[in-house]
Formats: C-alpha cells, sequence, structure tokens
C-alpha cells in the first residue's frame, strides 16, 4: 500500500508490483530492500542535508516493512533518527504511535521544498508512471501548502501538540501556530550581545542585591497564569483572542508574573526573573506576539519590616543628588486602596521602598540618554490596576516629549505569599518590558529587529554597553489593501494571527483604514492596508502580489472571510 495524499486527506492507493530498490548502506543494513505491492522511487539533491540515509528511513516507513533482511531494526529507532535529522524533535514514543501515513506527514511537512527534493511515490496500476508520478507529487505539494498555511494537521496527528519530549492532545482551546511553537527557547535575553541580554544586565546591575532566577520552559496552566494570581474569571486576557492555548489545560506563559506564587514558596525574597512571553497582538512596528518582560520582587517578614526603612533612606538621599524630577500625586483610594490584610504602617513602608527603588532603577537606565542637554529626567507616577497587586502604579518617563510608560508595580497581593506558604511576609513586585526599552535606549525602529539573525545587526552591539542602532539598509515598503466582510463572531486578533502566520517578518503593519455597512444587507466590511517591508533586502512588486495571495487564501480558508 502506497500513501497518498488527495482532496484534503490521507488515503491509500492499491498499486501492484513489487520491485528492489538500492537506498543506501546505513551501518548494519543490506543494500535491496524489499518493497511490498508498491513501486517507491525517491528523488533527491546531492547536496539536500538528508542524503540517502534518511532517504532510506522514509521509504522503510511507508514500506511498512521496517525490519532487514537477517537484522533486527526497531521502527521507532529509525523514525527517531529521522526526525531528528530533519530538525523536528518529537517524543520516541510519540513517533512510534503514529501511523506511516501520519508519520511520512511530519517529516514532510518540516519543509515543503525537501519534499520535491526528496520523494516521489510512483502508482504503478491505473495510470501511466510518468502522469501518476507528477499527479502524485502535485497533491503532495498542494496539501503540505495547504496544511502550512491554515496550520491543521493531518489524521491523528491534529490530536497533538509535540514541543520538545512532550506532547499536549488539542481541544476547542487549541489555537497556538506553528509559527508560535517555532519561536520557543530562543532565549534572546539570555544573550549577552543582544540589546535584550545587554538592557537586562544592566537591570541586574543596578540591582545587585537581586537573585536571578531562570523558568525555561514557557509552557504554564492556566491555573499558574491566571487563577493564582487573582484574575477574574472574566477577565478578558483569559480569552483565545488574547492568549495562546495548548490546549484547555495548558498554555504559553503571558507574564513573568505567573512564577510568583512558586518562586515565593522557595524561599526566594529578592529576585529578577527575564522570560520570553506570549500574546495575541496587532500588527505594527512596536507589536510582536512575543515579547520579553523583566520581573523583579522584594519581600520581607513583617518582623524585619526596618530594613525597608533604612534601604528607602538610602536610596532617596542618592535621589536627591539626582538631575531627575518626580511627579507623584497618586493616593490611596478605594479604586486602589492598601489591602486589608495589610497594617496601613506597613504597607506605607513597603511603597515607599517600592517607589524609591523603582525611580533609582529608571534613572539608571535613562539619566544619561535624557540628561544630555541637562535637562532633568521627568519621571511620573500613575495609579494603575493589576490583579495581582494592590496599589498598582505605572511609571511613565518623558522621551522626546511624550510620557511612555515603562514598568507596571505594586503591593504584592497577600493571597499570592499565602498560596506560596509564607503569609508572614509582605512586599513589593514590577514587570516592565525589555522590547520597549531597548528600542528607546538602543534606537532600534522596528521590533521584528530583535529577532534578526543577521549580523549586520548583531555586530553592532558589545556585552554590557549601550550603543545606538544604525540601519544598515532603508528598504522601501510596499502597501496592499484588502477589504472583506466581517462574519459573526469575527476576532482581530485571528485575522493578525493568520496574517502573520501567511506572512511572516516581511508583514511590518496591519492598519484598519475603512469600515462600511451596506445599507440594504446590513453587512459589515472592513478594509485593511498590510505594509511589506523585509529588515534585510528590496522586496519585488512580483514576491509581495504572491505573499497577499497566500495572505487572502489562508483567511479565506481559516476565518471563512468573503472578499469584496
Amino acid at each position: 500500500m502506497s500513501v497518498q495524499l488527495q482532496n484534503g486527506c490521507l488515503e491509500k492507493l492499491p498499486l501492484k508490483c513489487a520491485t528492489r530498490h538500492d537506498f543506501g548502506n546505513p551501518k548494519g543494513m543490506s543494500k535491496t530492500r524489499s518493497v511490498s505491492n508498491y513501486q517507491f522511487d525517491s528523488i533527491y539533491q546531492p547536496r539536500c542535508p538528508t542524503g540517502k540515509f534518511s532517504l532510506h528511513f522514509i521509504k522503510s516507513v511507508v514500506d511498512g516493512h521496517p525490519v532487514a533482511e537477517g537484522t533486527g531494526w526497531p521502527m521507532d529507532i529509525g523514525r527517531y533518527r529521522l526526525l531528528r535529522r530533519l530538525g523536528f524533535f518529537i517524543h520516541r514514543t510519540y513517533s512510534n504511535n503514529l501511523s506511516s501515513g501520519q508519520f511520512a506527514f511530519v517529516a514532510a511537512i518540516k519543509s515543503v521544498d525537501m519534499l520535491s527534493r526528496m520523494m516521489m511515490i510512483k502508482a504503478t496500476s491505473r495510470l501511466s508512471c510518468k502522469t501518476s508520478k507528477h499527479h502524485l507529487i502535485k497533491c503532495f505539494h498542494a496539501e503540505v501548502a495547504s496544511r502550512l498555511q491554515s496550520n491543521q494537521r493531518p489524521g491523528g496527528i491534529d490530536q497533538h501538540i509535540v514541543v520538545g519530549a512532550e506532547s499536549y492532545p488539542v481541544d476547542h482551546m487549541t489555537n497556538v501556530p506553528t509559527s508560535i511553537l517555532q519561536r520557543l527557547n530562543q532565549n534572546l535575553c539570555d544573550k549577552t550581545r543582544h540589546p535584550l541580554g545587554i538592557l537586562k544586565d544592566l537591570i541586574s546591575k543596578n540591582l545587585p542585591n537581586f537573585e536571578i532566577i531562570r523558568y525555561p520552559s514557557a509552557i504554564v496552566t492556566p491555573y499558574q497564569n491566571f487563577d493564582q494570581l487573582g484574575f477574574p474569571i472574566d477577565h478578558p486576557g483569559r480569552k483565545k483572542g488574547d492568549s495562546y492555548y495548548l490546549n484547555s489545560n495548558f498554555m504559553l506563559r503571558t507574564h513573568t508574573s505567573a512564577y510568583e506564587v512558586e518562586t515565593f514558596s522557595k524561599g526566594k525574597e529578592k529576585w529578577l526573573l527575564a522570560a520570553d512571553v506570549y500574546r495575541r497582538d496587532e500588527i505594527d512596528s512596536s507589536h510582536f506576539p512575543i515579547f520579553h518582560q523583566m520581573e523583579g520582587a522584594s519581600v520581607i517578614d513583617r518582623s524585619q519590616i526596618n530594613q525597608f526603612i533604612s534601604n528607602t533612606n538610602e536610596l532617596q538621599y542618592r535621589l536627591s543628588h539626582q538631575n531627575l524630577k518626580i511627579e507623584d500625586s497618586t493616593q490611596v483610594t478605594a479604586d486602589n486602596p492598601y489591602q486589608v490584610e495589610h497594617d496601613p504602617y506597613h504597607a506605607t513602608i513597603v511603597t515607599k521602598n517600592l517607589k524609591a527603588t523603582i525611580n533609582s532603577l529608571i534613572y539608571e537606565l535613562f539619566g544619561q540618554l535624557v540628561n544630555r542637554n541637562n535637562s532633568p529626567l521627568l519621571i511620573r507616577w500613575i495609579p494603575a490596576y493589576f490583579p495581582f497587586t494592590s496599589p498598582s502604579y505605572e511609571v511613565e518617563v518623558m522621551y522626546q516629549g511624550k510620557w511612555l510608560e515603562i514598568l507596571g508595580c505594586g503591593v504584592v497581593q497577600q493571597k499570592t505569599l499565602n498560596l506560596a506558604n509564607v503569609p508572614q511576609k509582605i512586599g513589593w513586585a514590577f514587570g516592565l518590558g525589555l522590547e520597549r526599552i531597548a528600542m528607546i535606549l538602543f534606537s532600534i525602529p522596528d521590533i521584528r529587529l530583535f529577532w534578526s539573525a543577521d549580523k549586520r545587526f548583531l555586530d553592532q552591539f558589545e556585552a554590557g554597553k549601550v550603543s545606538c542602532f544604525q540601519p544598515f539598509s532603508k528598504n522601501p515598503a510596499c502597501y496592499k489593501d484588502m477589504s472583506f466582510w466581517i462574519p459573526d463572531g469575527f476576532e482581530l486578533n485571528d485575522a493578525y494571527e493568520v496574517i502573520r502566520e501567511a506572512g511572516g517578518n516581511l508583514i511590518e503593519e496591519v492598519k484598519l483604514l475603512d469600515v462600511f455597512k451596506h445599507p440594504k444587507t446590513l453587512q459589515t466590511s472592513h478594509c485593511y492596508r498590510v505594509t511589506y517591508r523585509s529588515m534585510e533586502r528590496n522586496l519585488s512588486n512580483e514576491e509581495v502580489n504572491h505573499v497577499q495571495s497566500l495572505v487572502c487564501q489562508a483567511l479565506e480558508a481559516k476565518l471563512k472571510l468573503e472578499f469584496r
């Protein structure tokens, strides 16, 4: 039996003849292999990284007879090695449970282009060899391209998402696309010569008594991410439109605060954590679905509260000798209260220490940048709301005539400390976006550049040094408009996700231009302008037209949109 992709599903095509082919000579295996009931051709380029060795594994899996003559060759070993050679990391047990057709698709879907170099399945019944060969390849290419665009998986494969060595069954909450999963564990903020890593180290240097902690996996439970931090059940952040879910039980962290309870329960009192976080968002030069946060916290036993007082006095003395001006008219109100579990005296001490620490940190980060003309650095505190702190604040800095939000902070909710089994402690926490600050300090104009592997970008930066980014090319933008009718239940973030998935990093911005309501049908349509620009090269109009076509096809297929 041979596997054919046709009409959007895996089908089996009965074939008649049996032949023998040479598929290379891996160690411990004979050169010829039996092929039952069909003839299998493999066509590949000599420079193909997989070569004949991997082709033998593909052939053996699809053949369904993976035991060589006179030798014992376990199928799971071959499958596991093949997938690793293709760069597709998958748990060995999971790969062994796939059917031959499912496994062949997993191997092929890793690269559409690799398919044309590696595999041809030639039917010998009904159709001529030439006709069947090209027909099957055409079907295979079309199916793989369609599945990649629409982020669907075939047959039994769509029942699981595989991340590293773990497999997660999909359900009604699953919405994380392949393009996001491929960027897991990039660890940009751990690279000492990357702007995010430089900024992280600079913050750590200015908070020397804080321990650096790490949580490598971005996968958490909704309980960790929301419930234990006091998020209401109807909080918009829980919606599929705002967050990435592997399934109902697991998601990608939307903030570093997801680890507060776990960290406090380990007895950590002063700590910093930098990590990648994931949120579905709009598309423009300052938003990306993956960004990096840095969380900081300081808690103390209430019996030691005087340590906060002495530290605050020291910080305020230093600040009094700096060229800065602080605007802070925040007050404790019913909308931003002290917690009922806290003695107001203790809460006041904690809040003063928080503000002194944050003001000192911001001055160290922005002082030299803003004070070039000897004008003071302007810092503004405004009341805010976060489920995991109270009272809560946002801190802004005046930069180039505009107030820029830098971070959010507040007194840690006592419920969080109680869950961590440290009810006797009290303290504060803050969280800031590294990209937001790095774009200012390093003069980086587009958030996509942080993900660039171009040496012209990376070689501009040195560990421990803030330097101004010098654009290495000014490629022109290309604009394409599209209009479609809005169906019931339409989520704009869903459209952003599909557009980003189909267009990749060539898409700089998606902007709503016009909203039209038909006077008779009362249908509403949106007109969007998609801006295409590459950070590395010029884009031809033909190339942009092709990508725009893929974007429109993906929107039609996945969201059932009707274009005008």
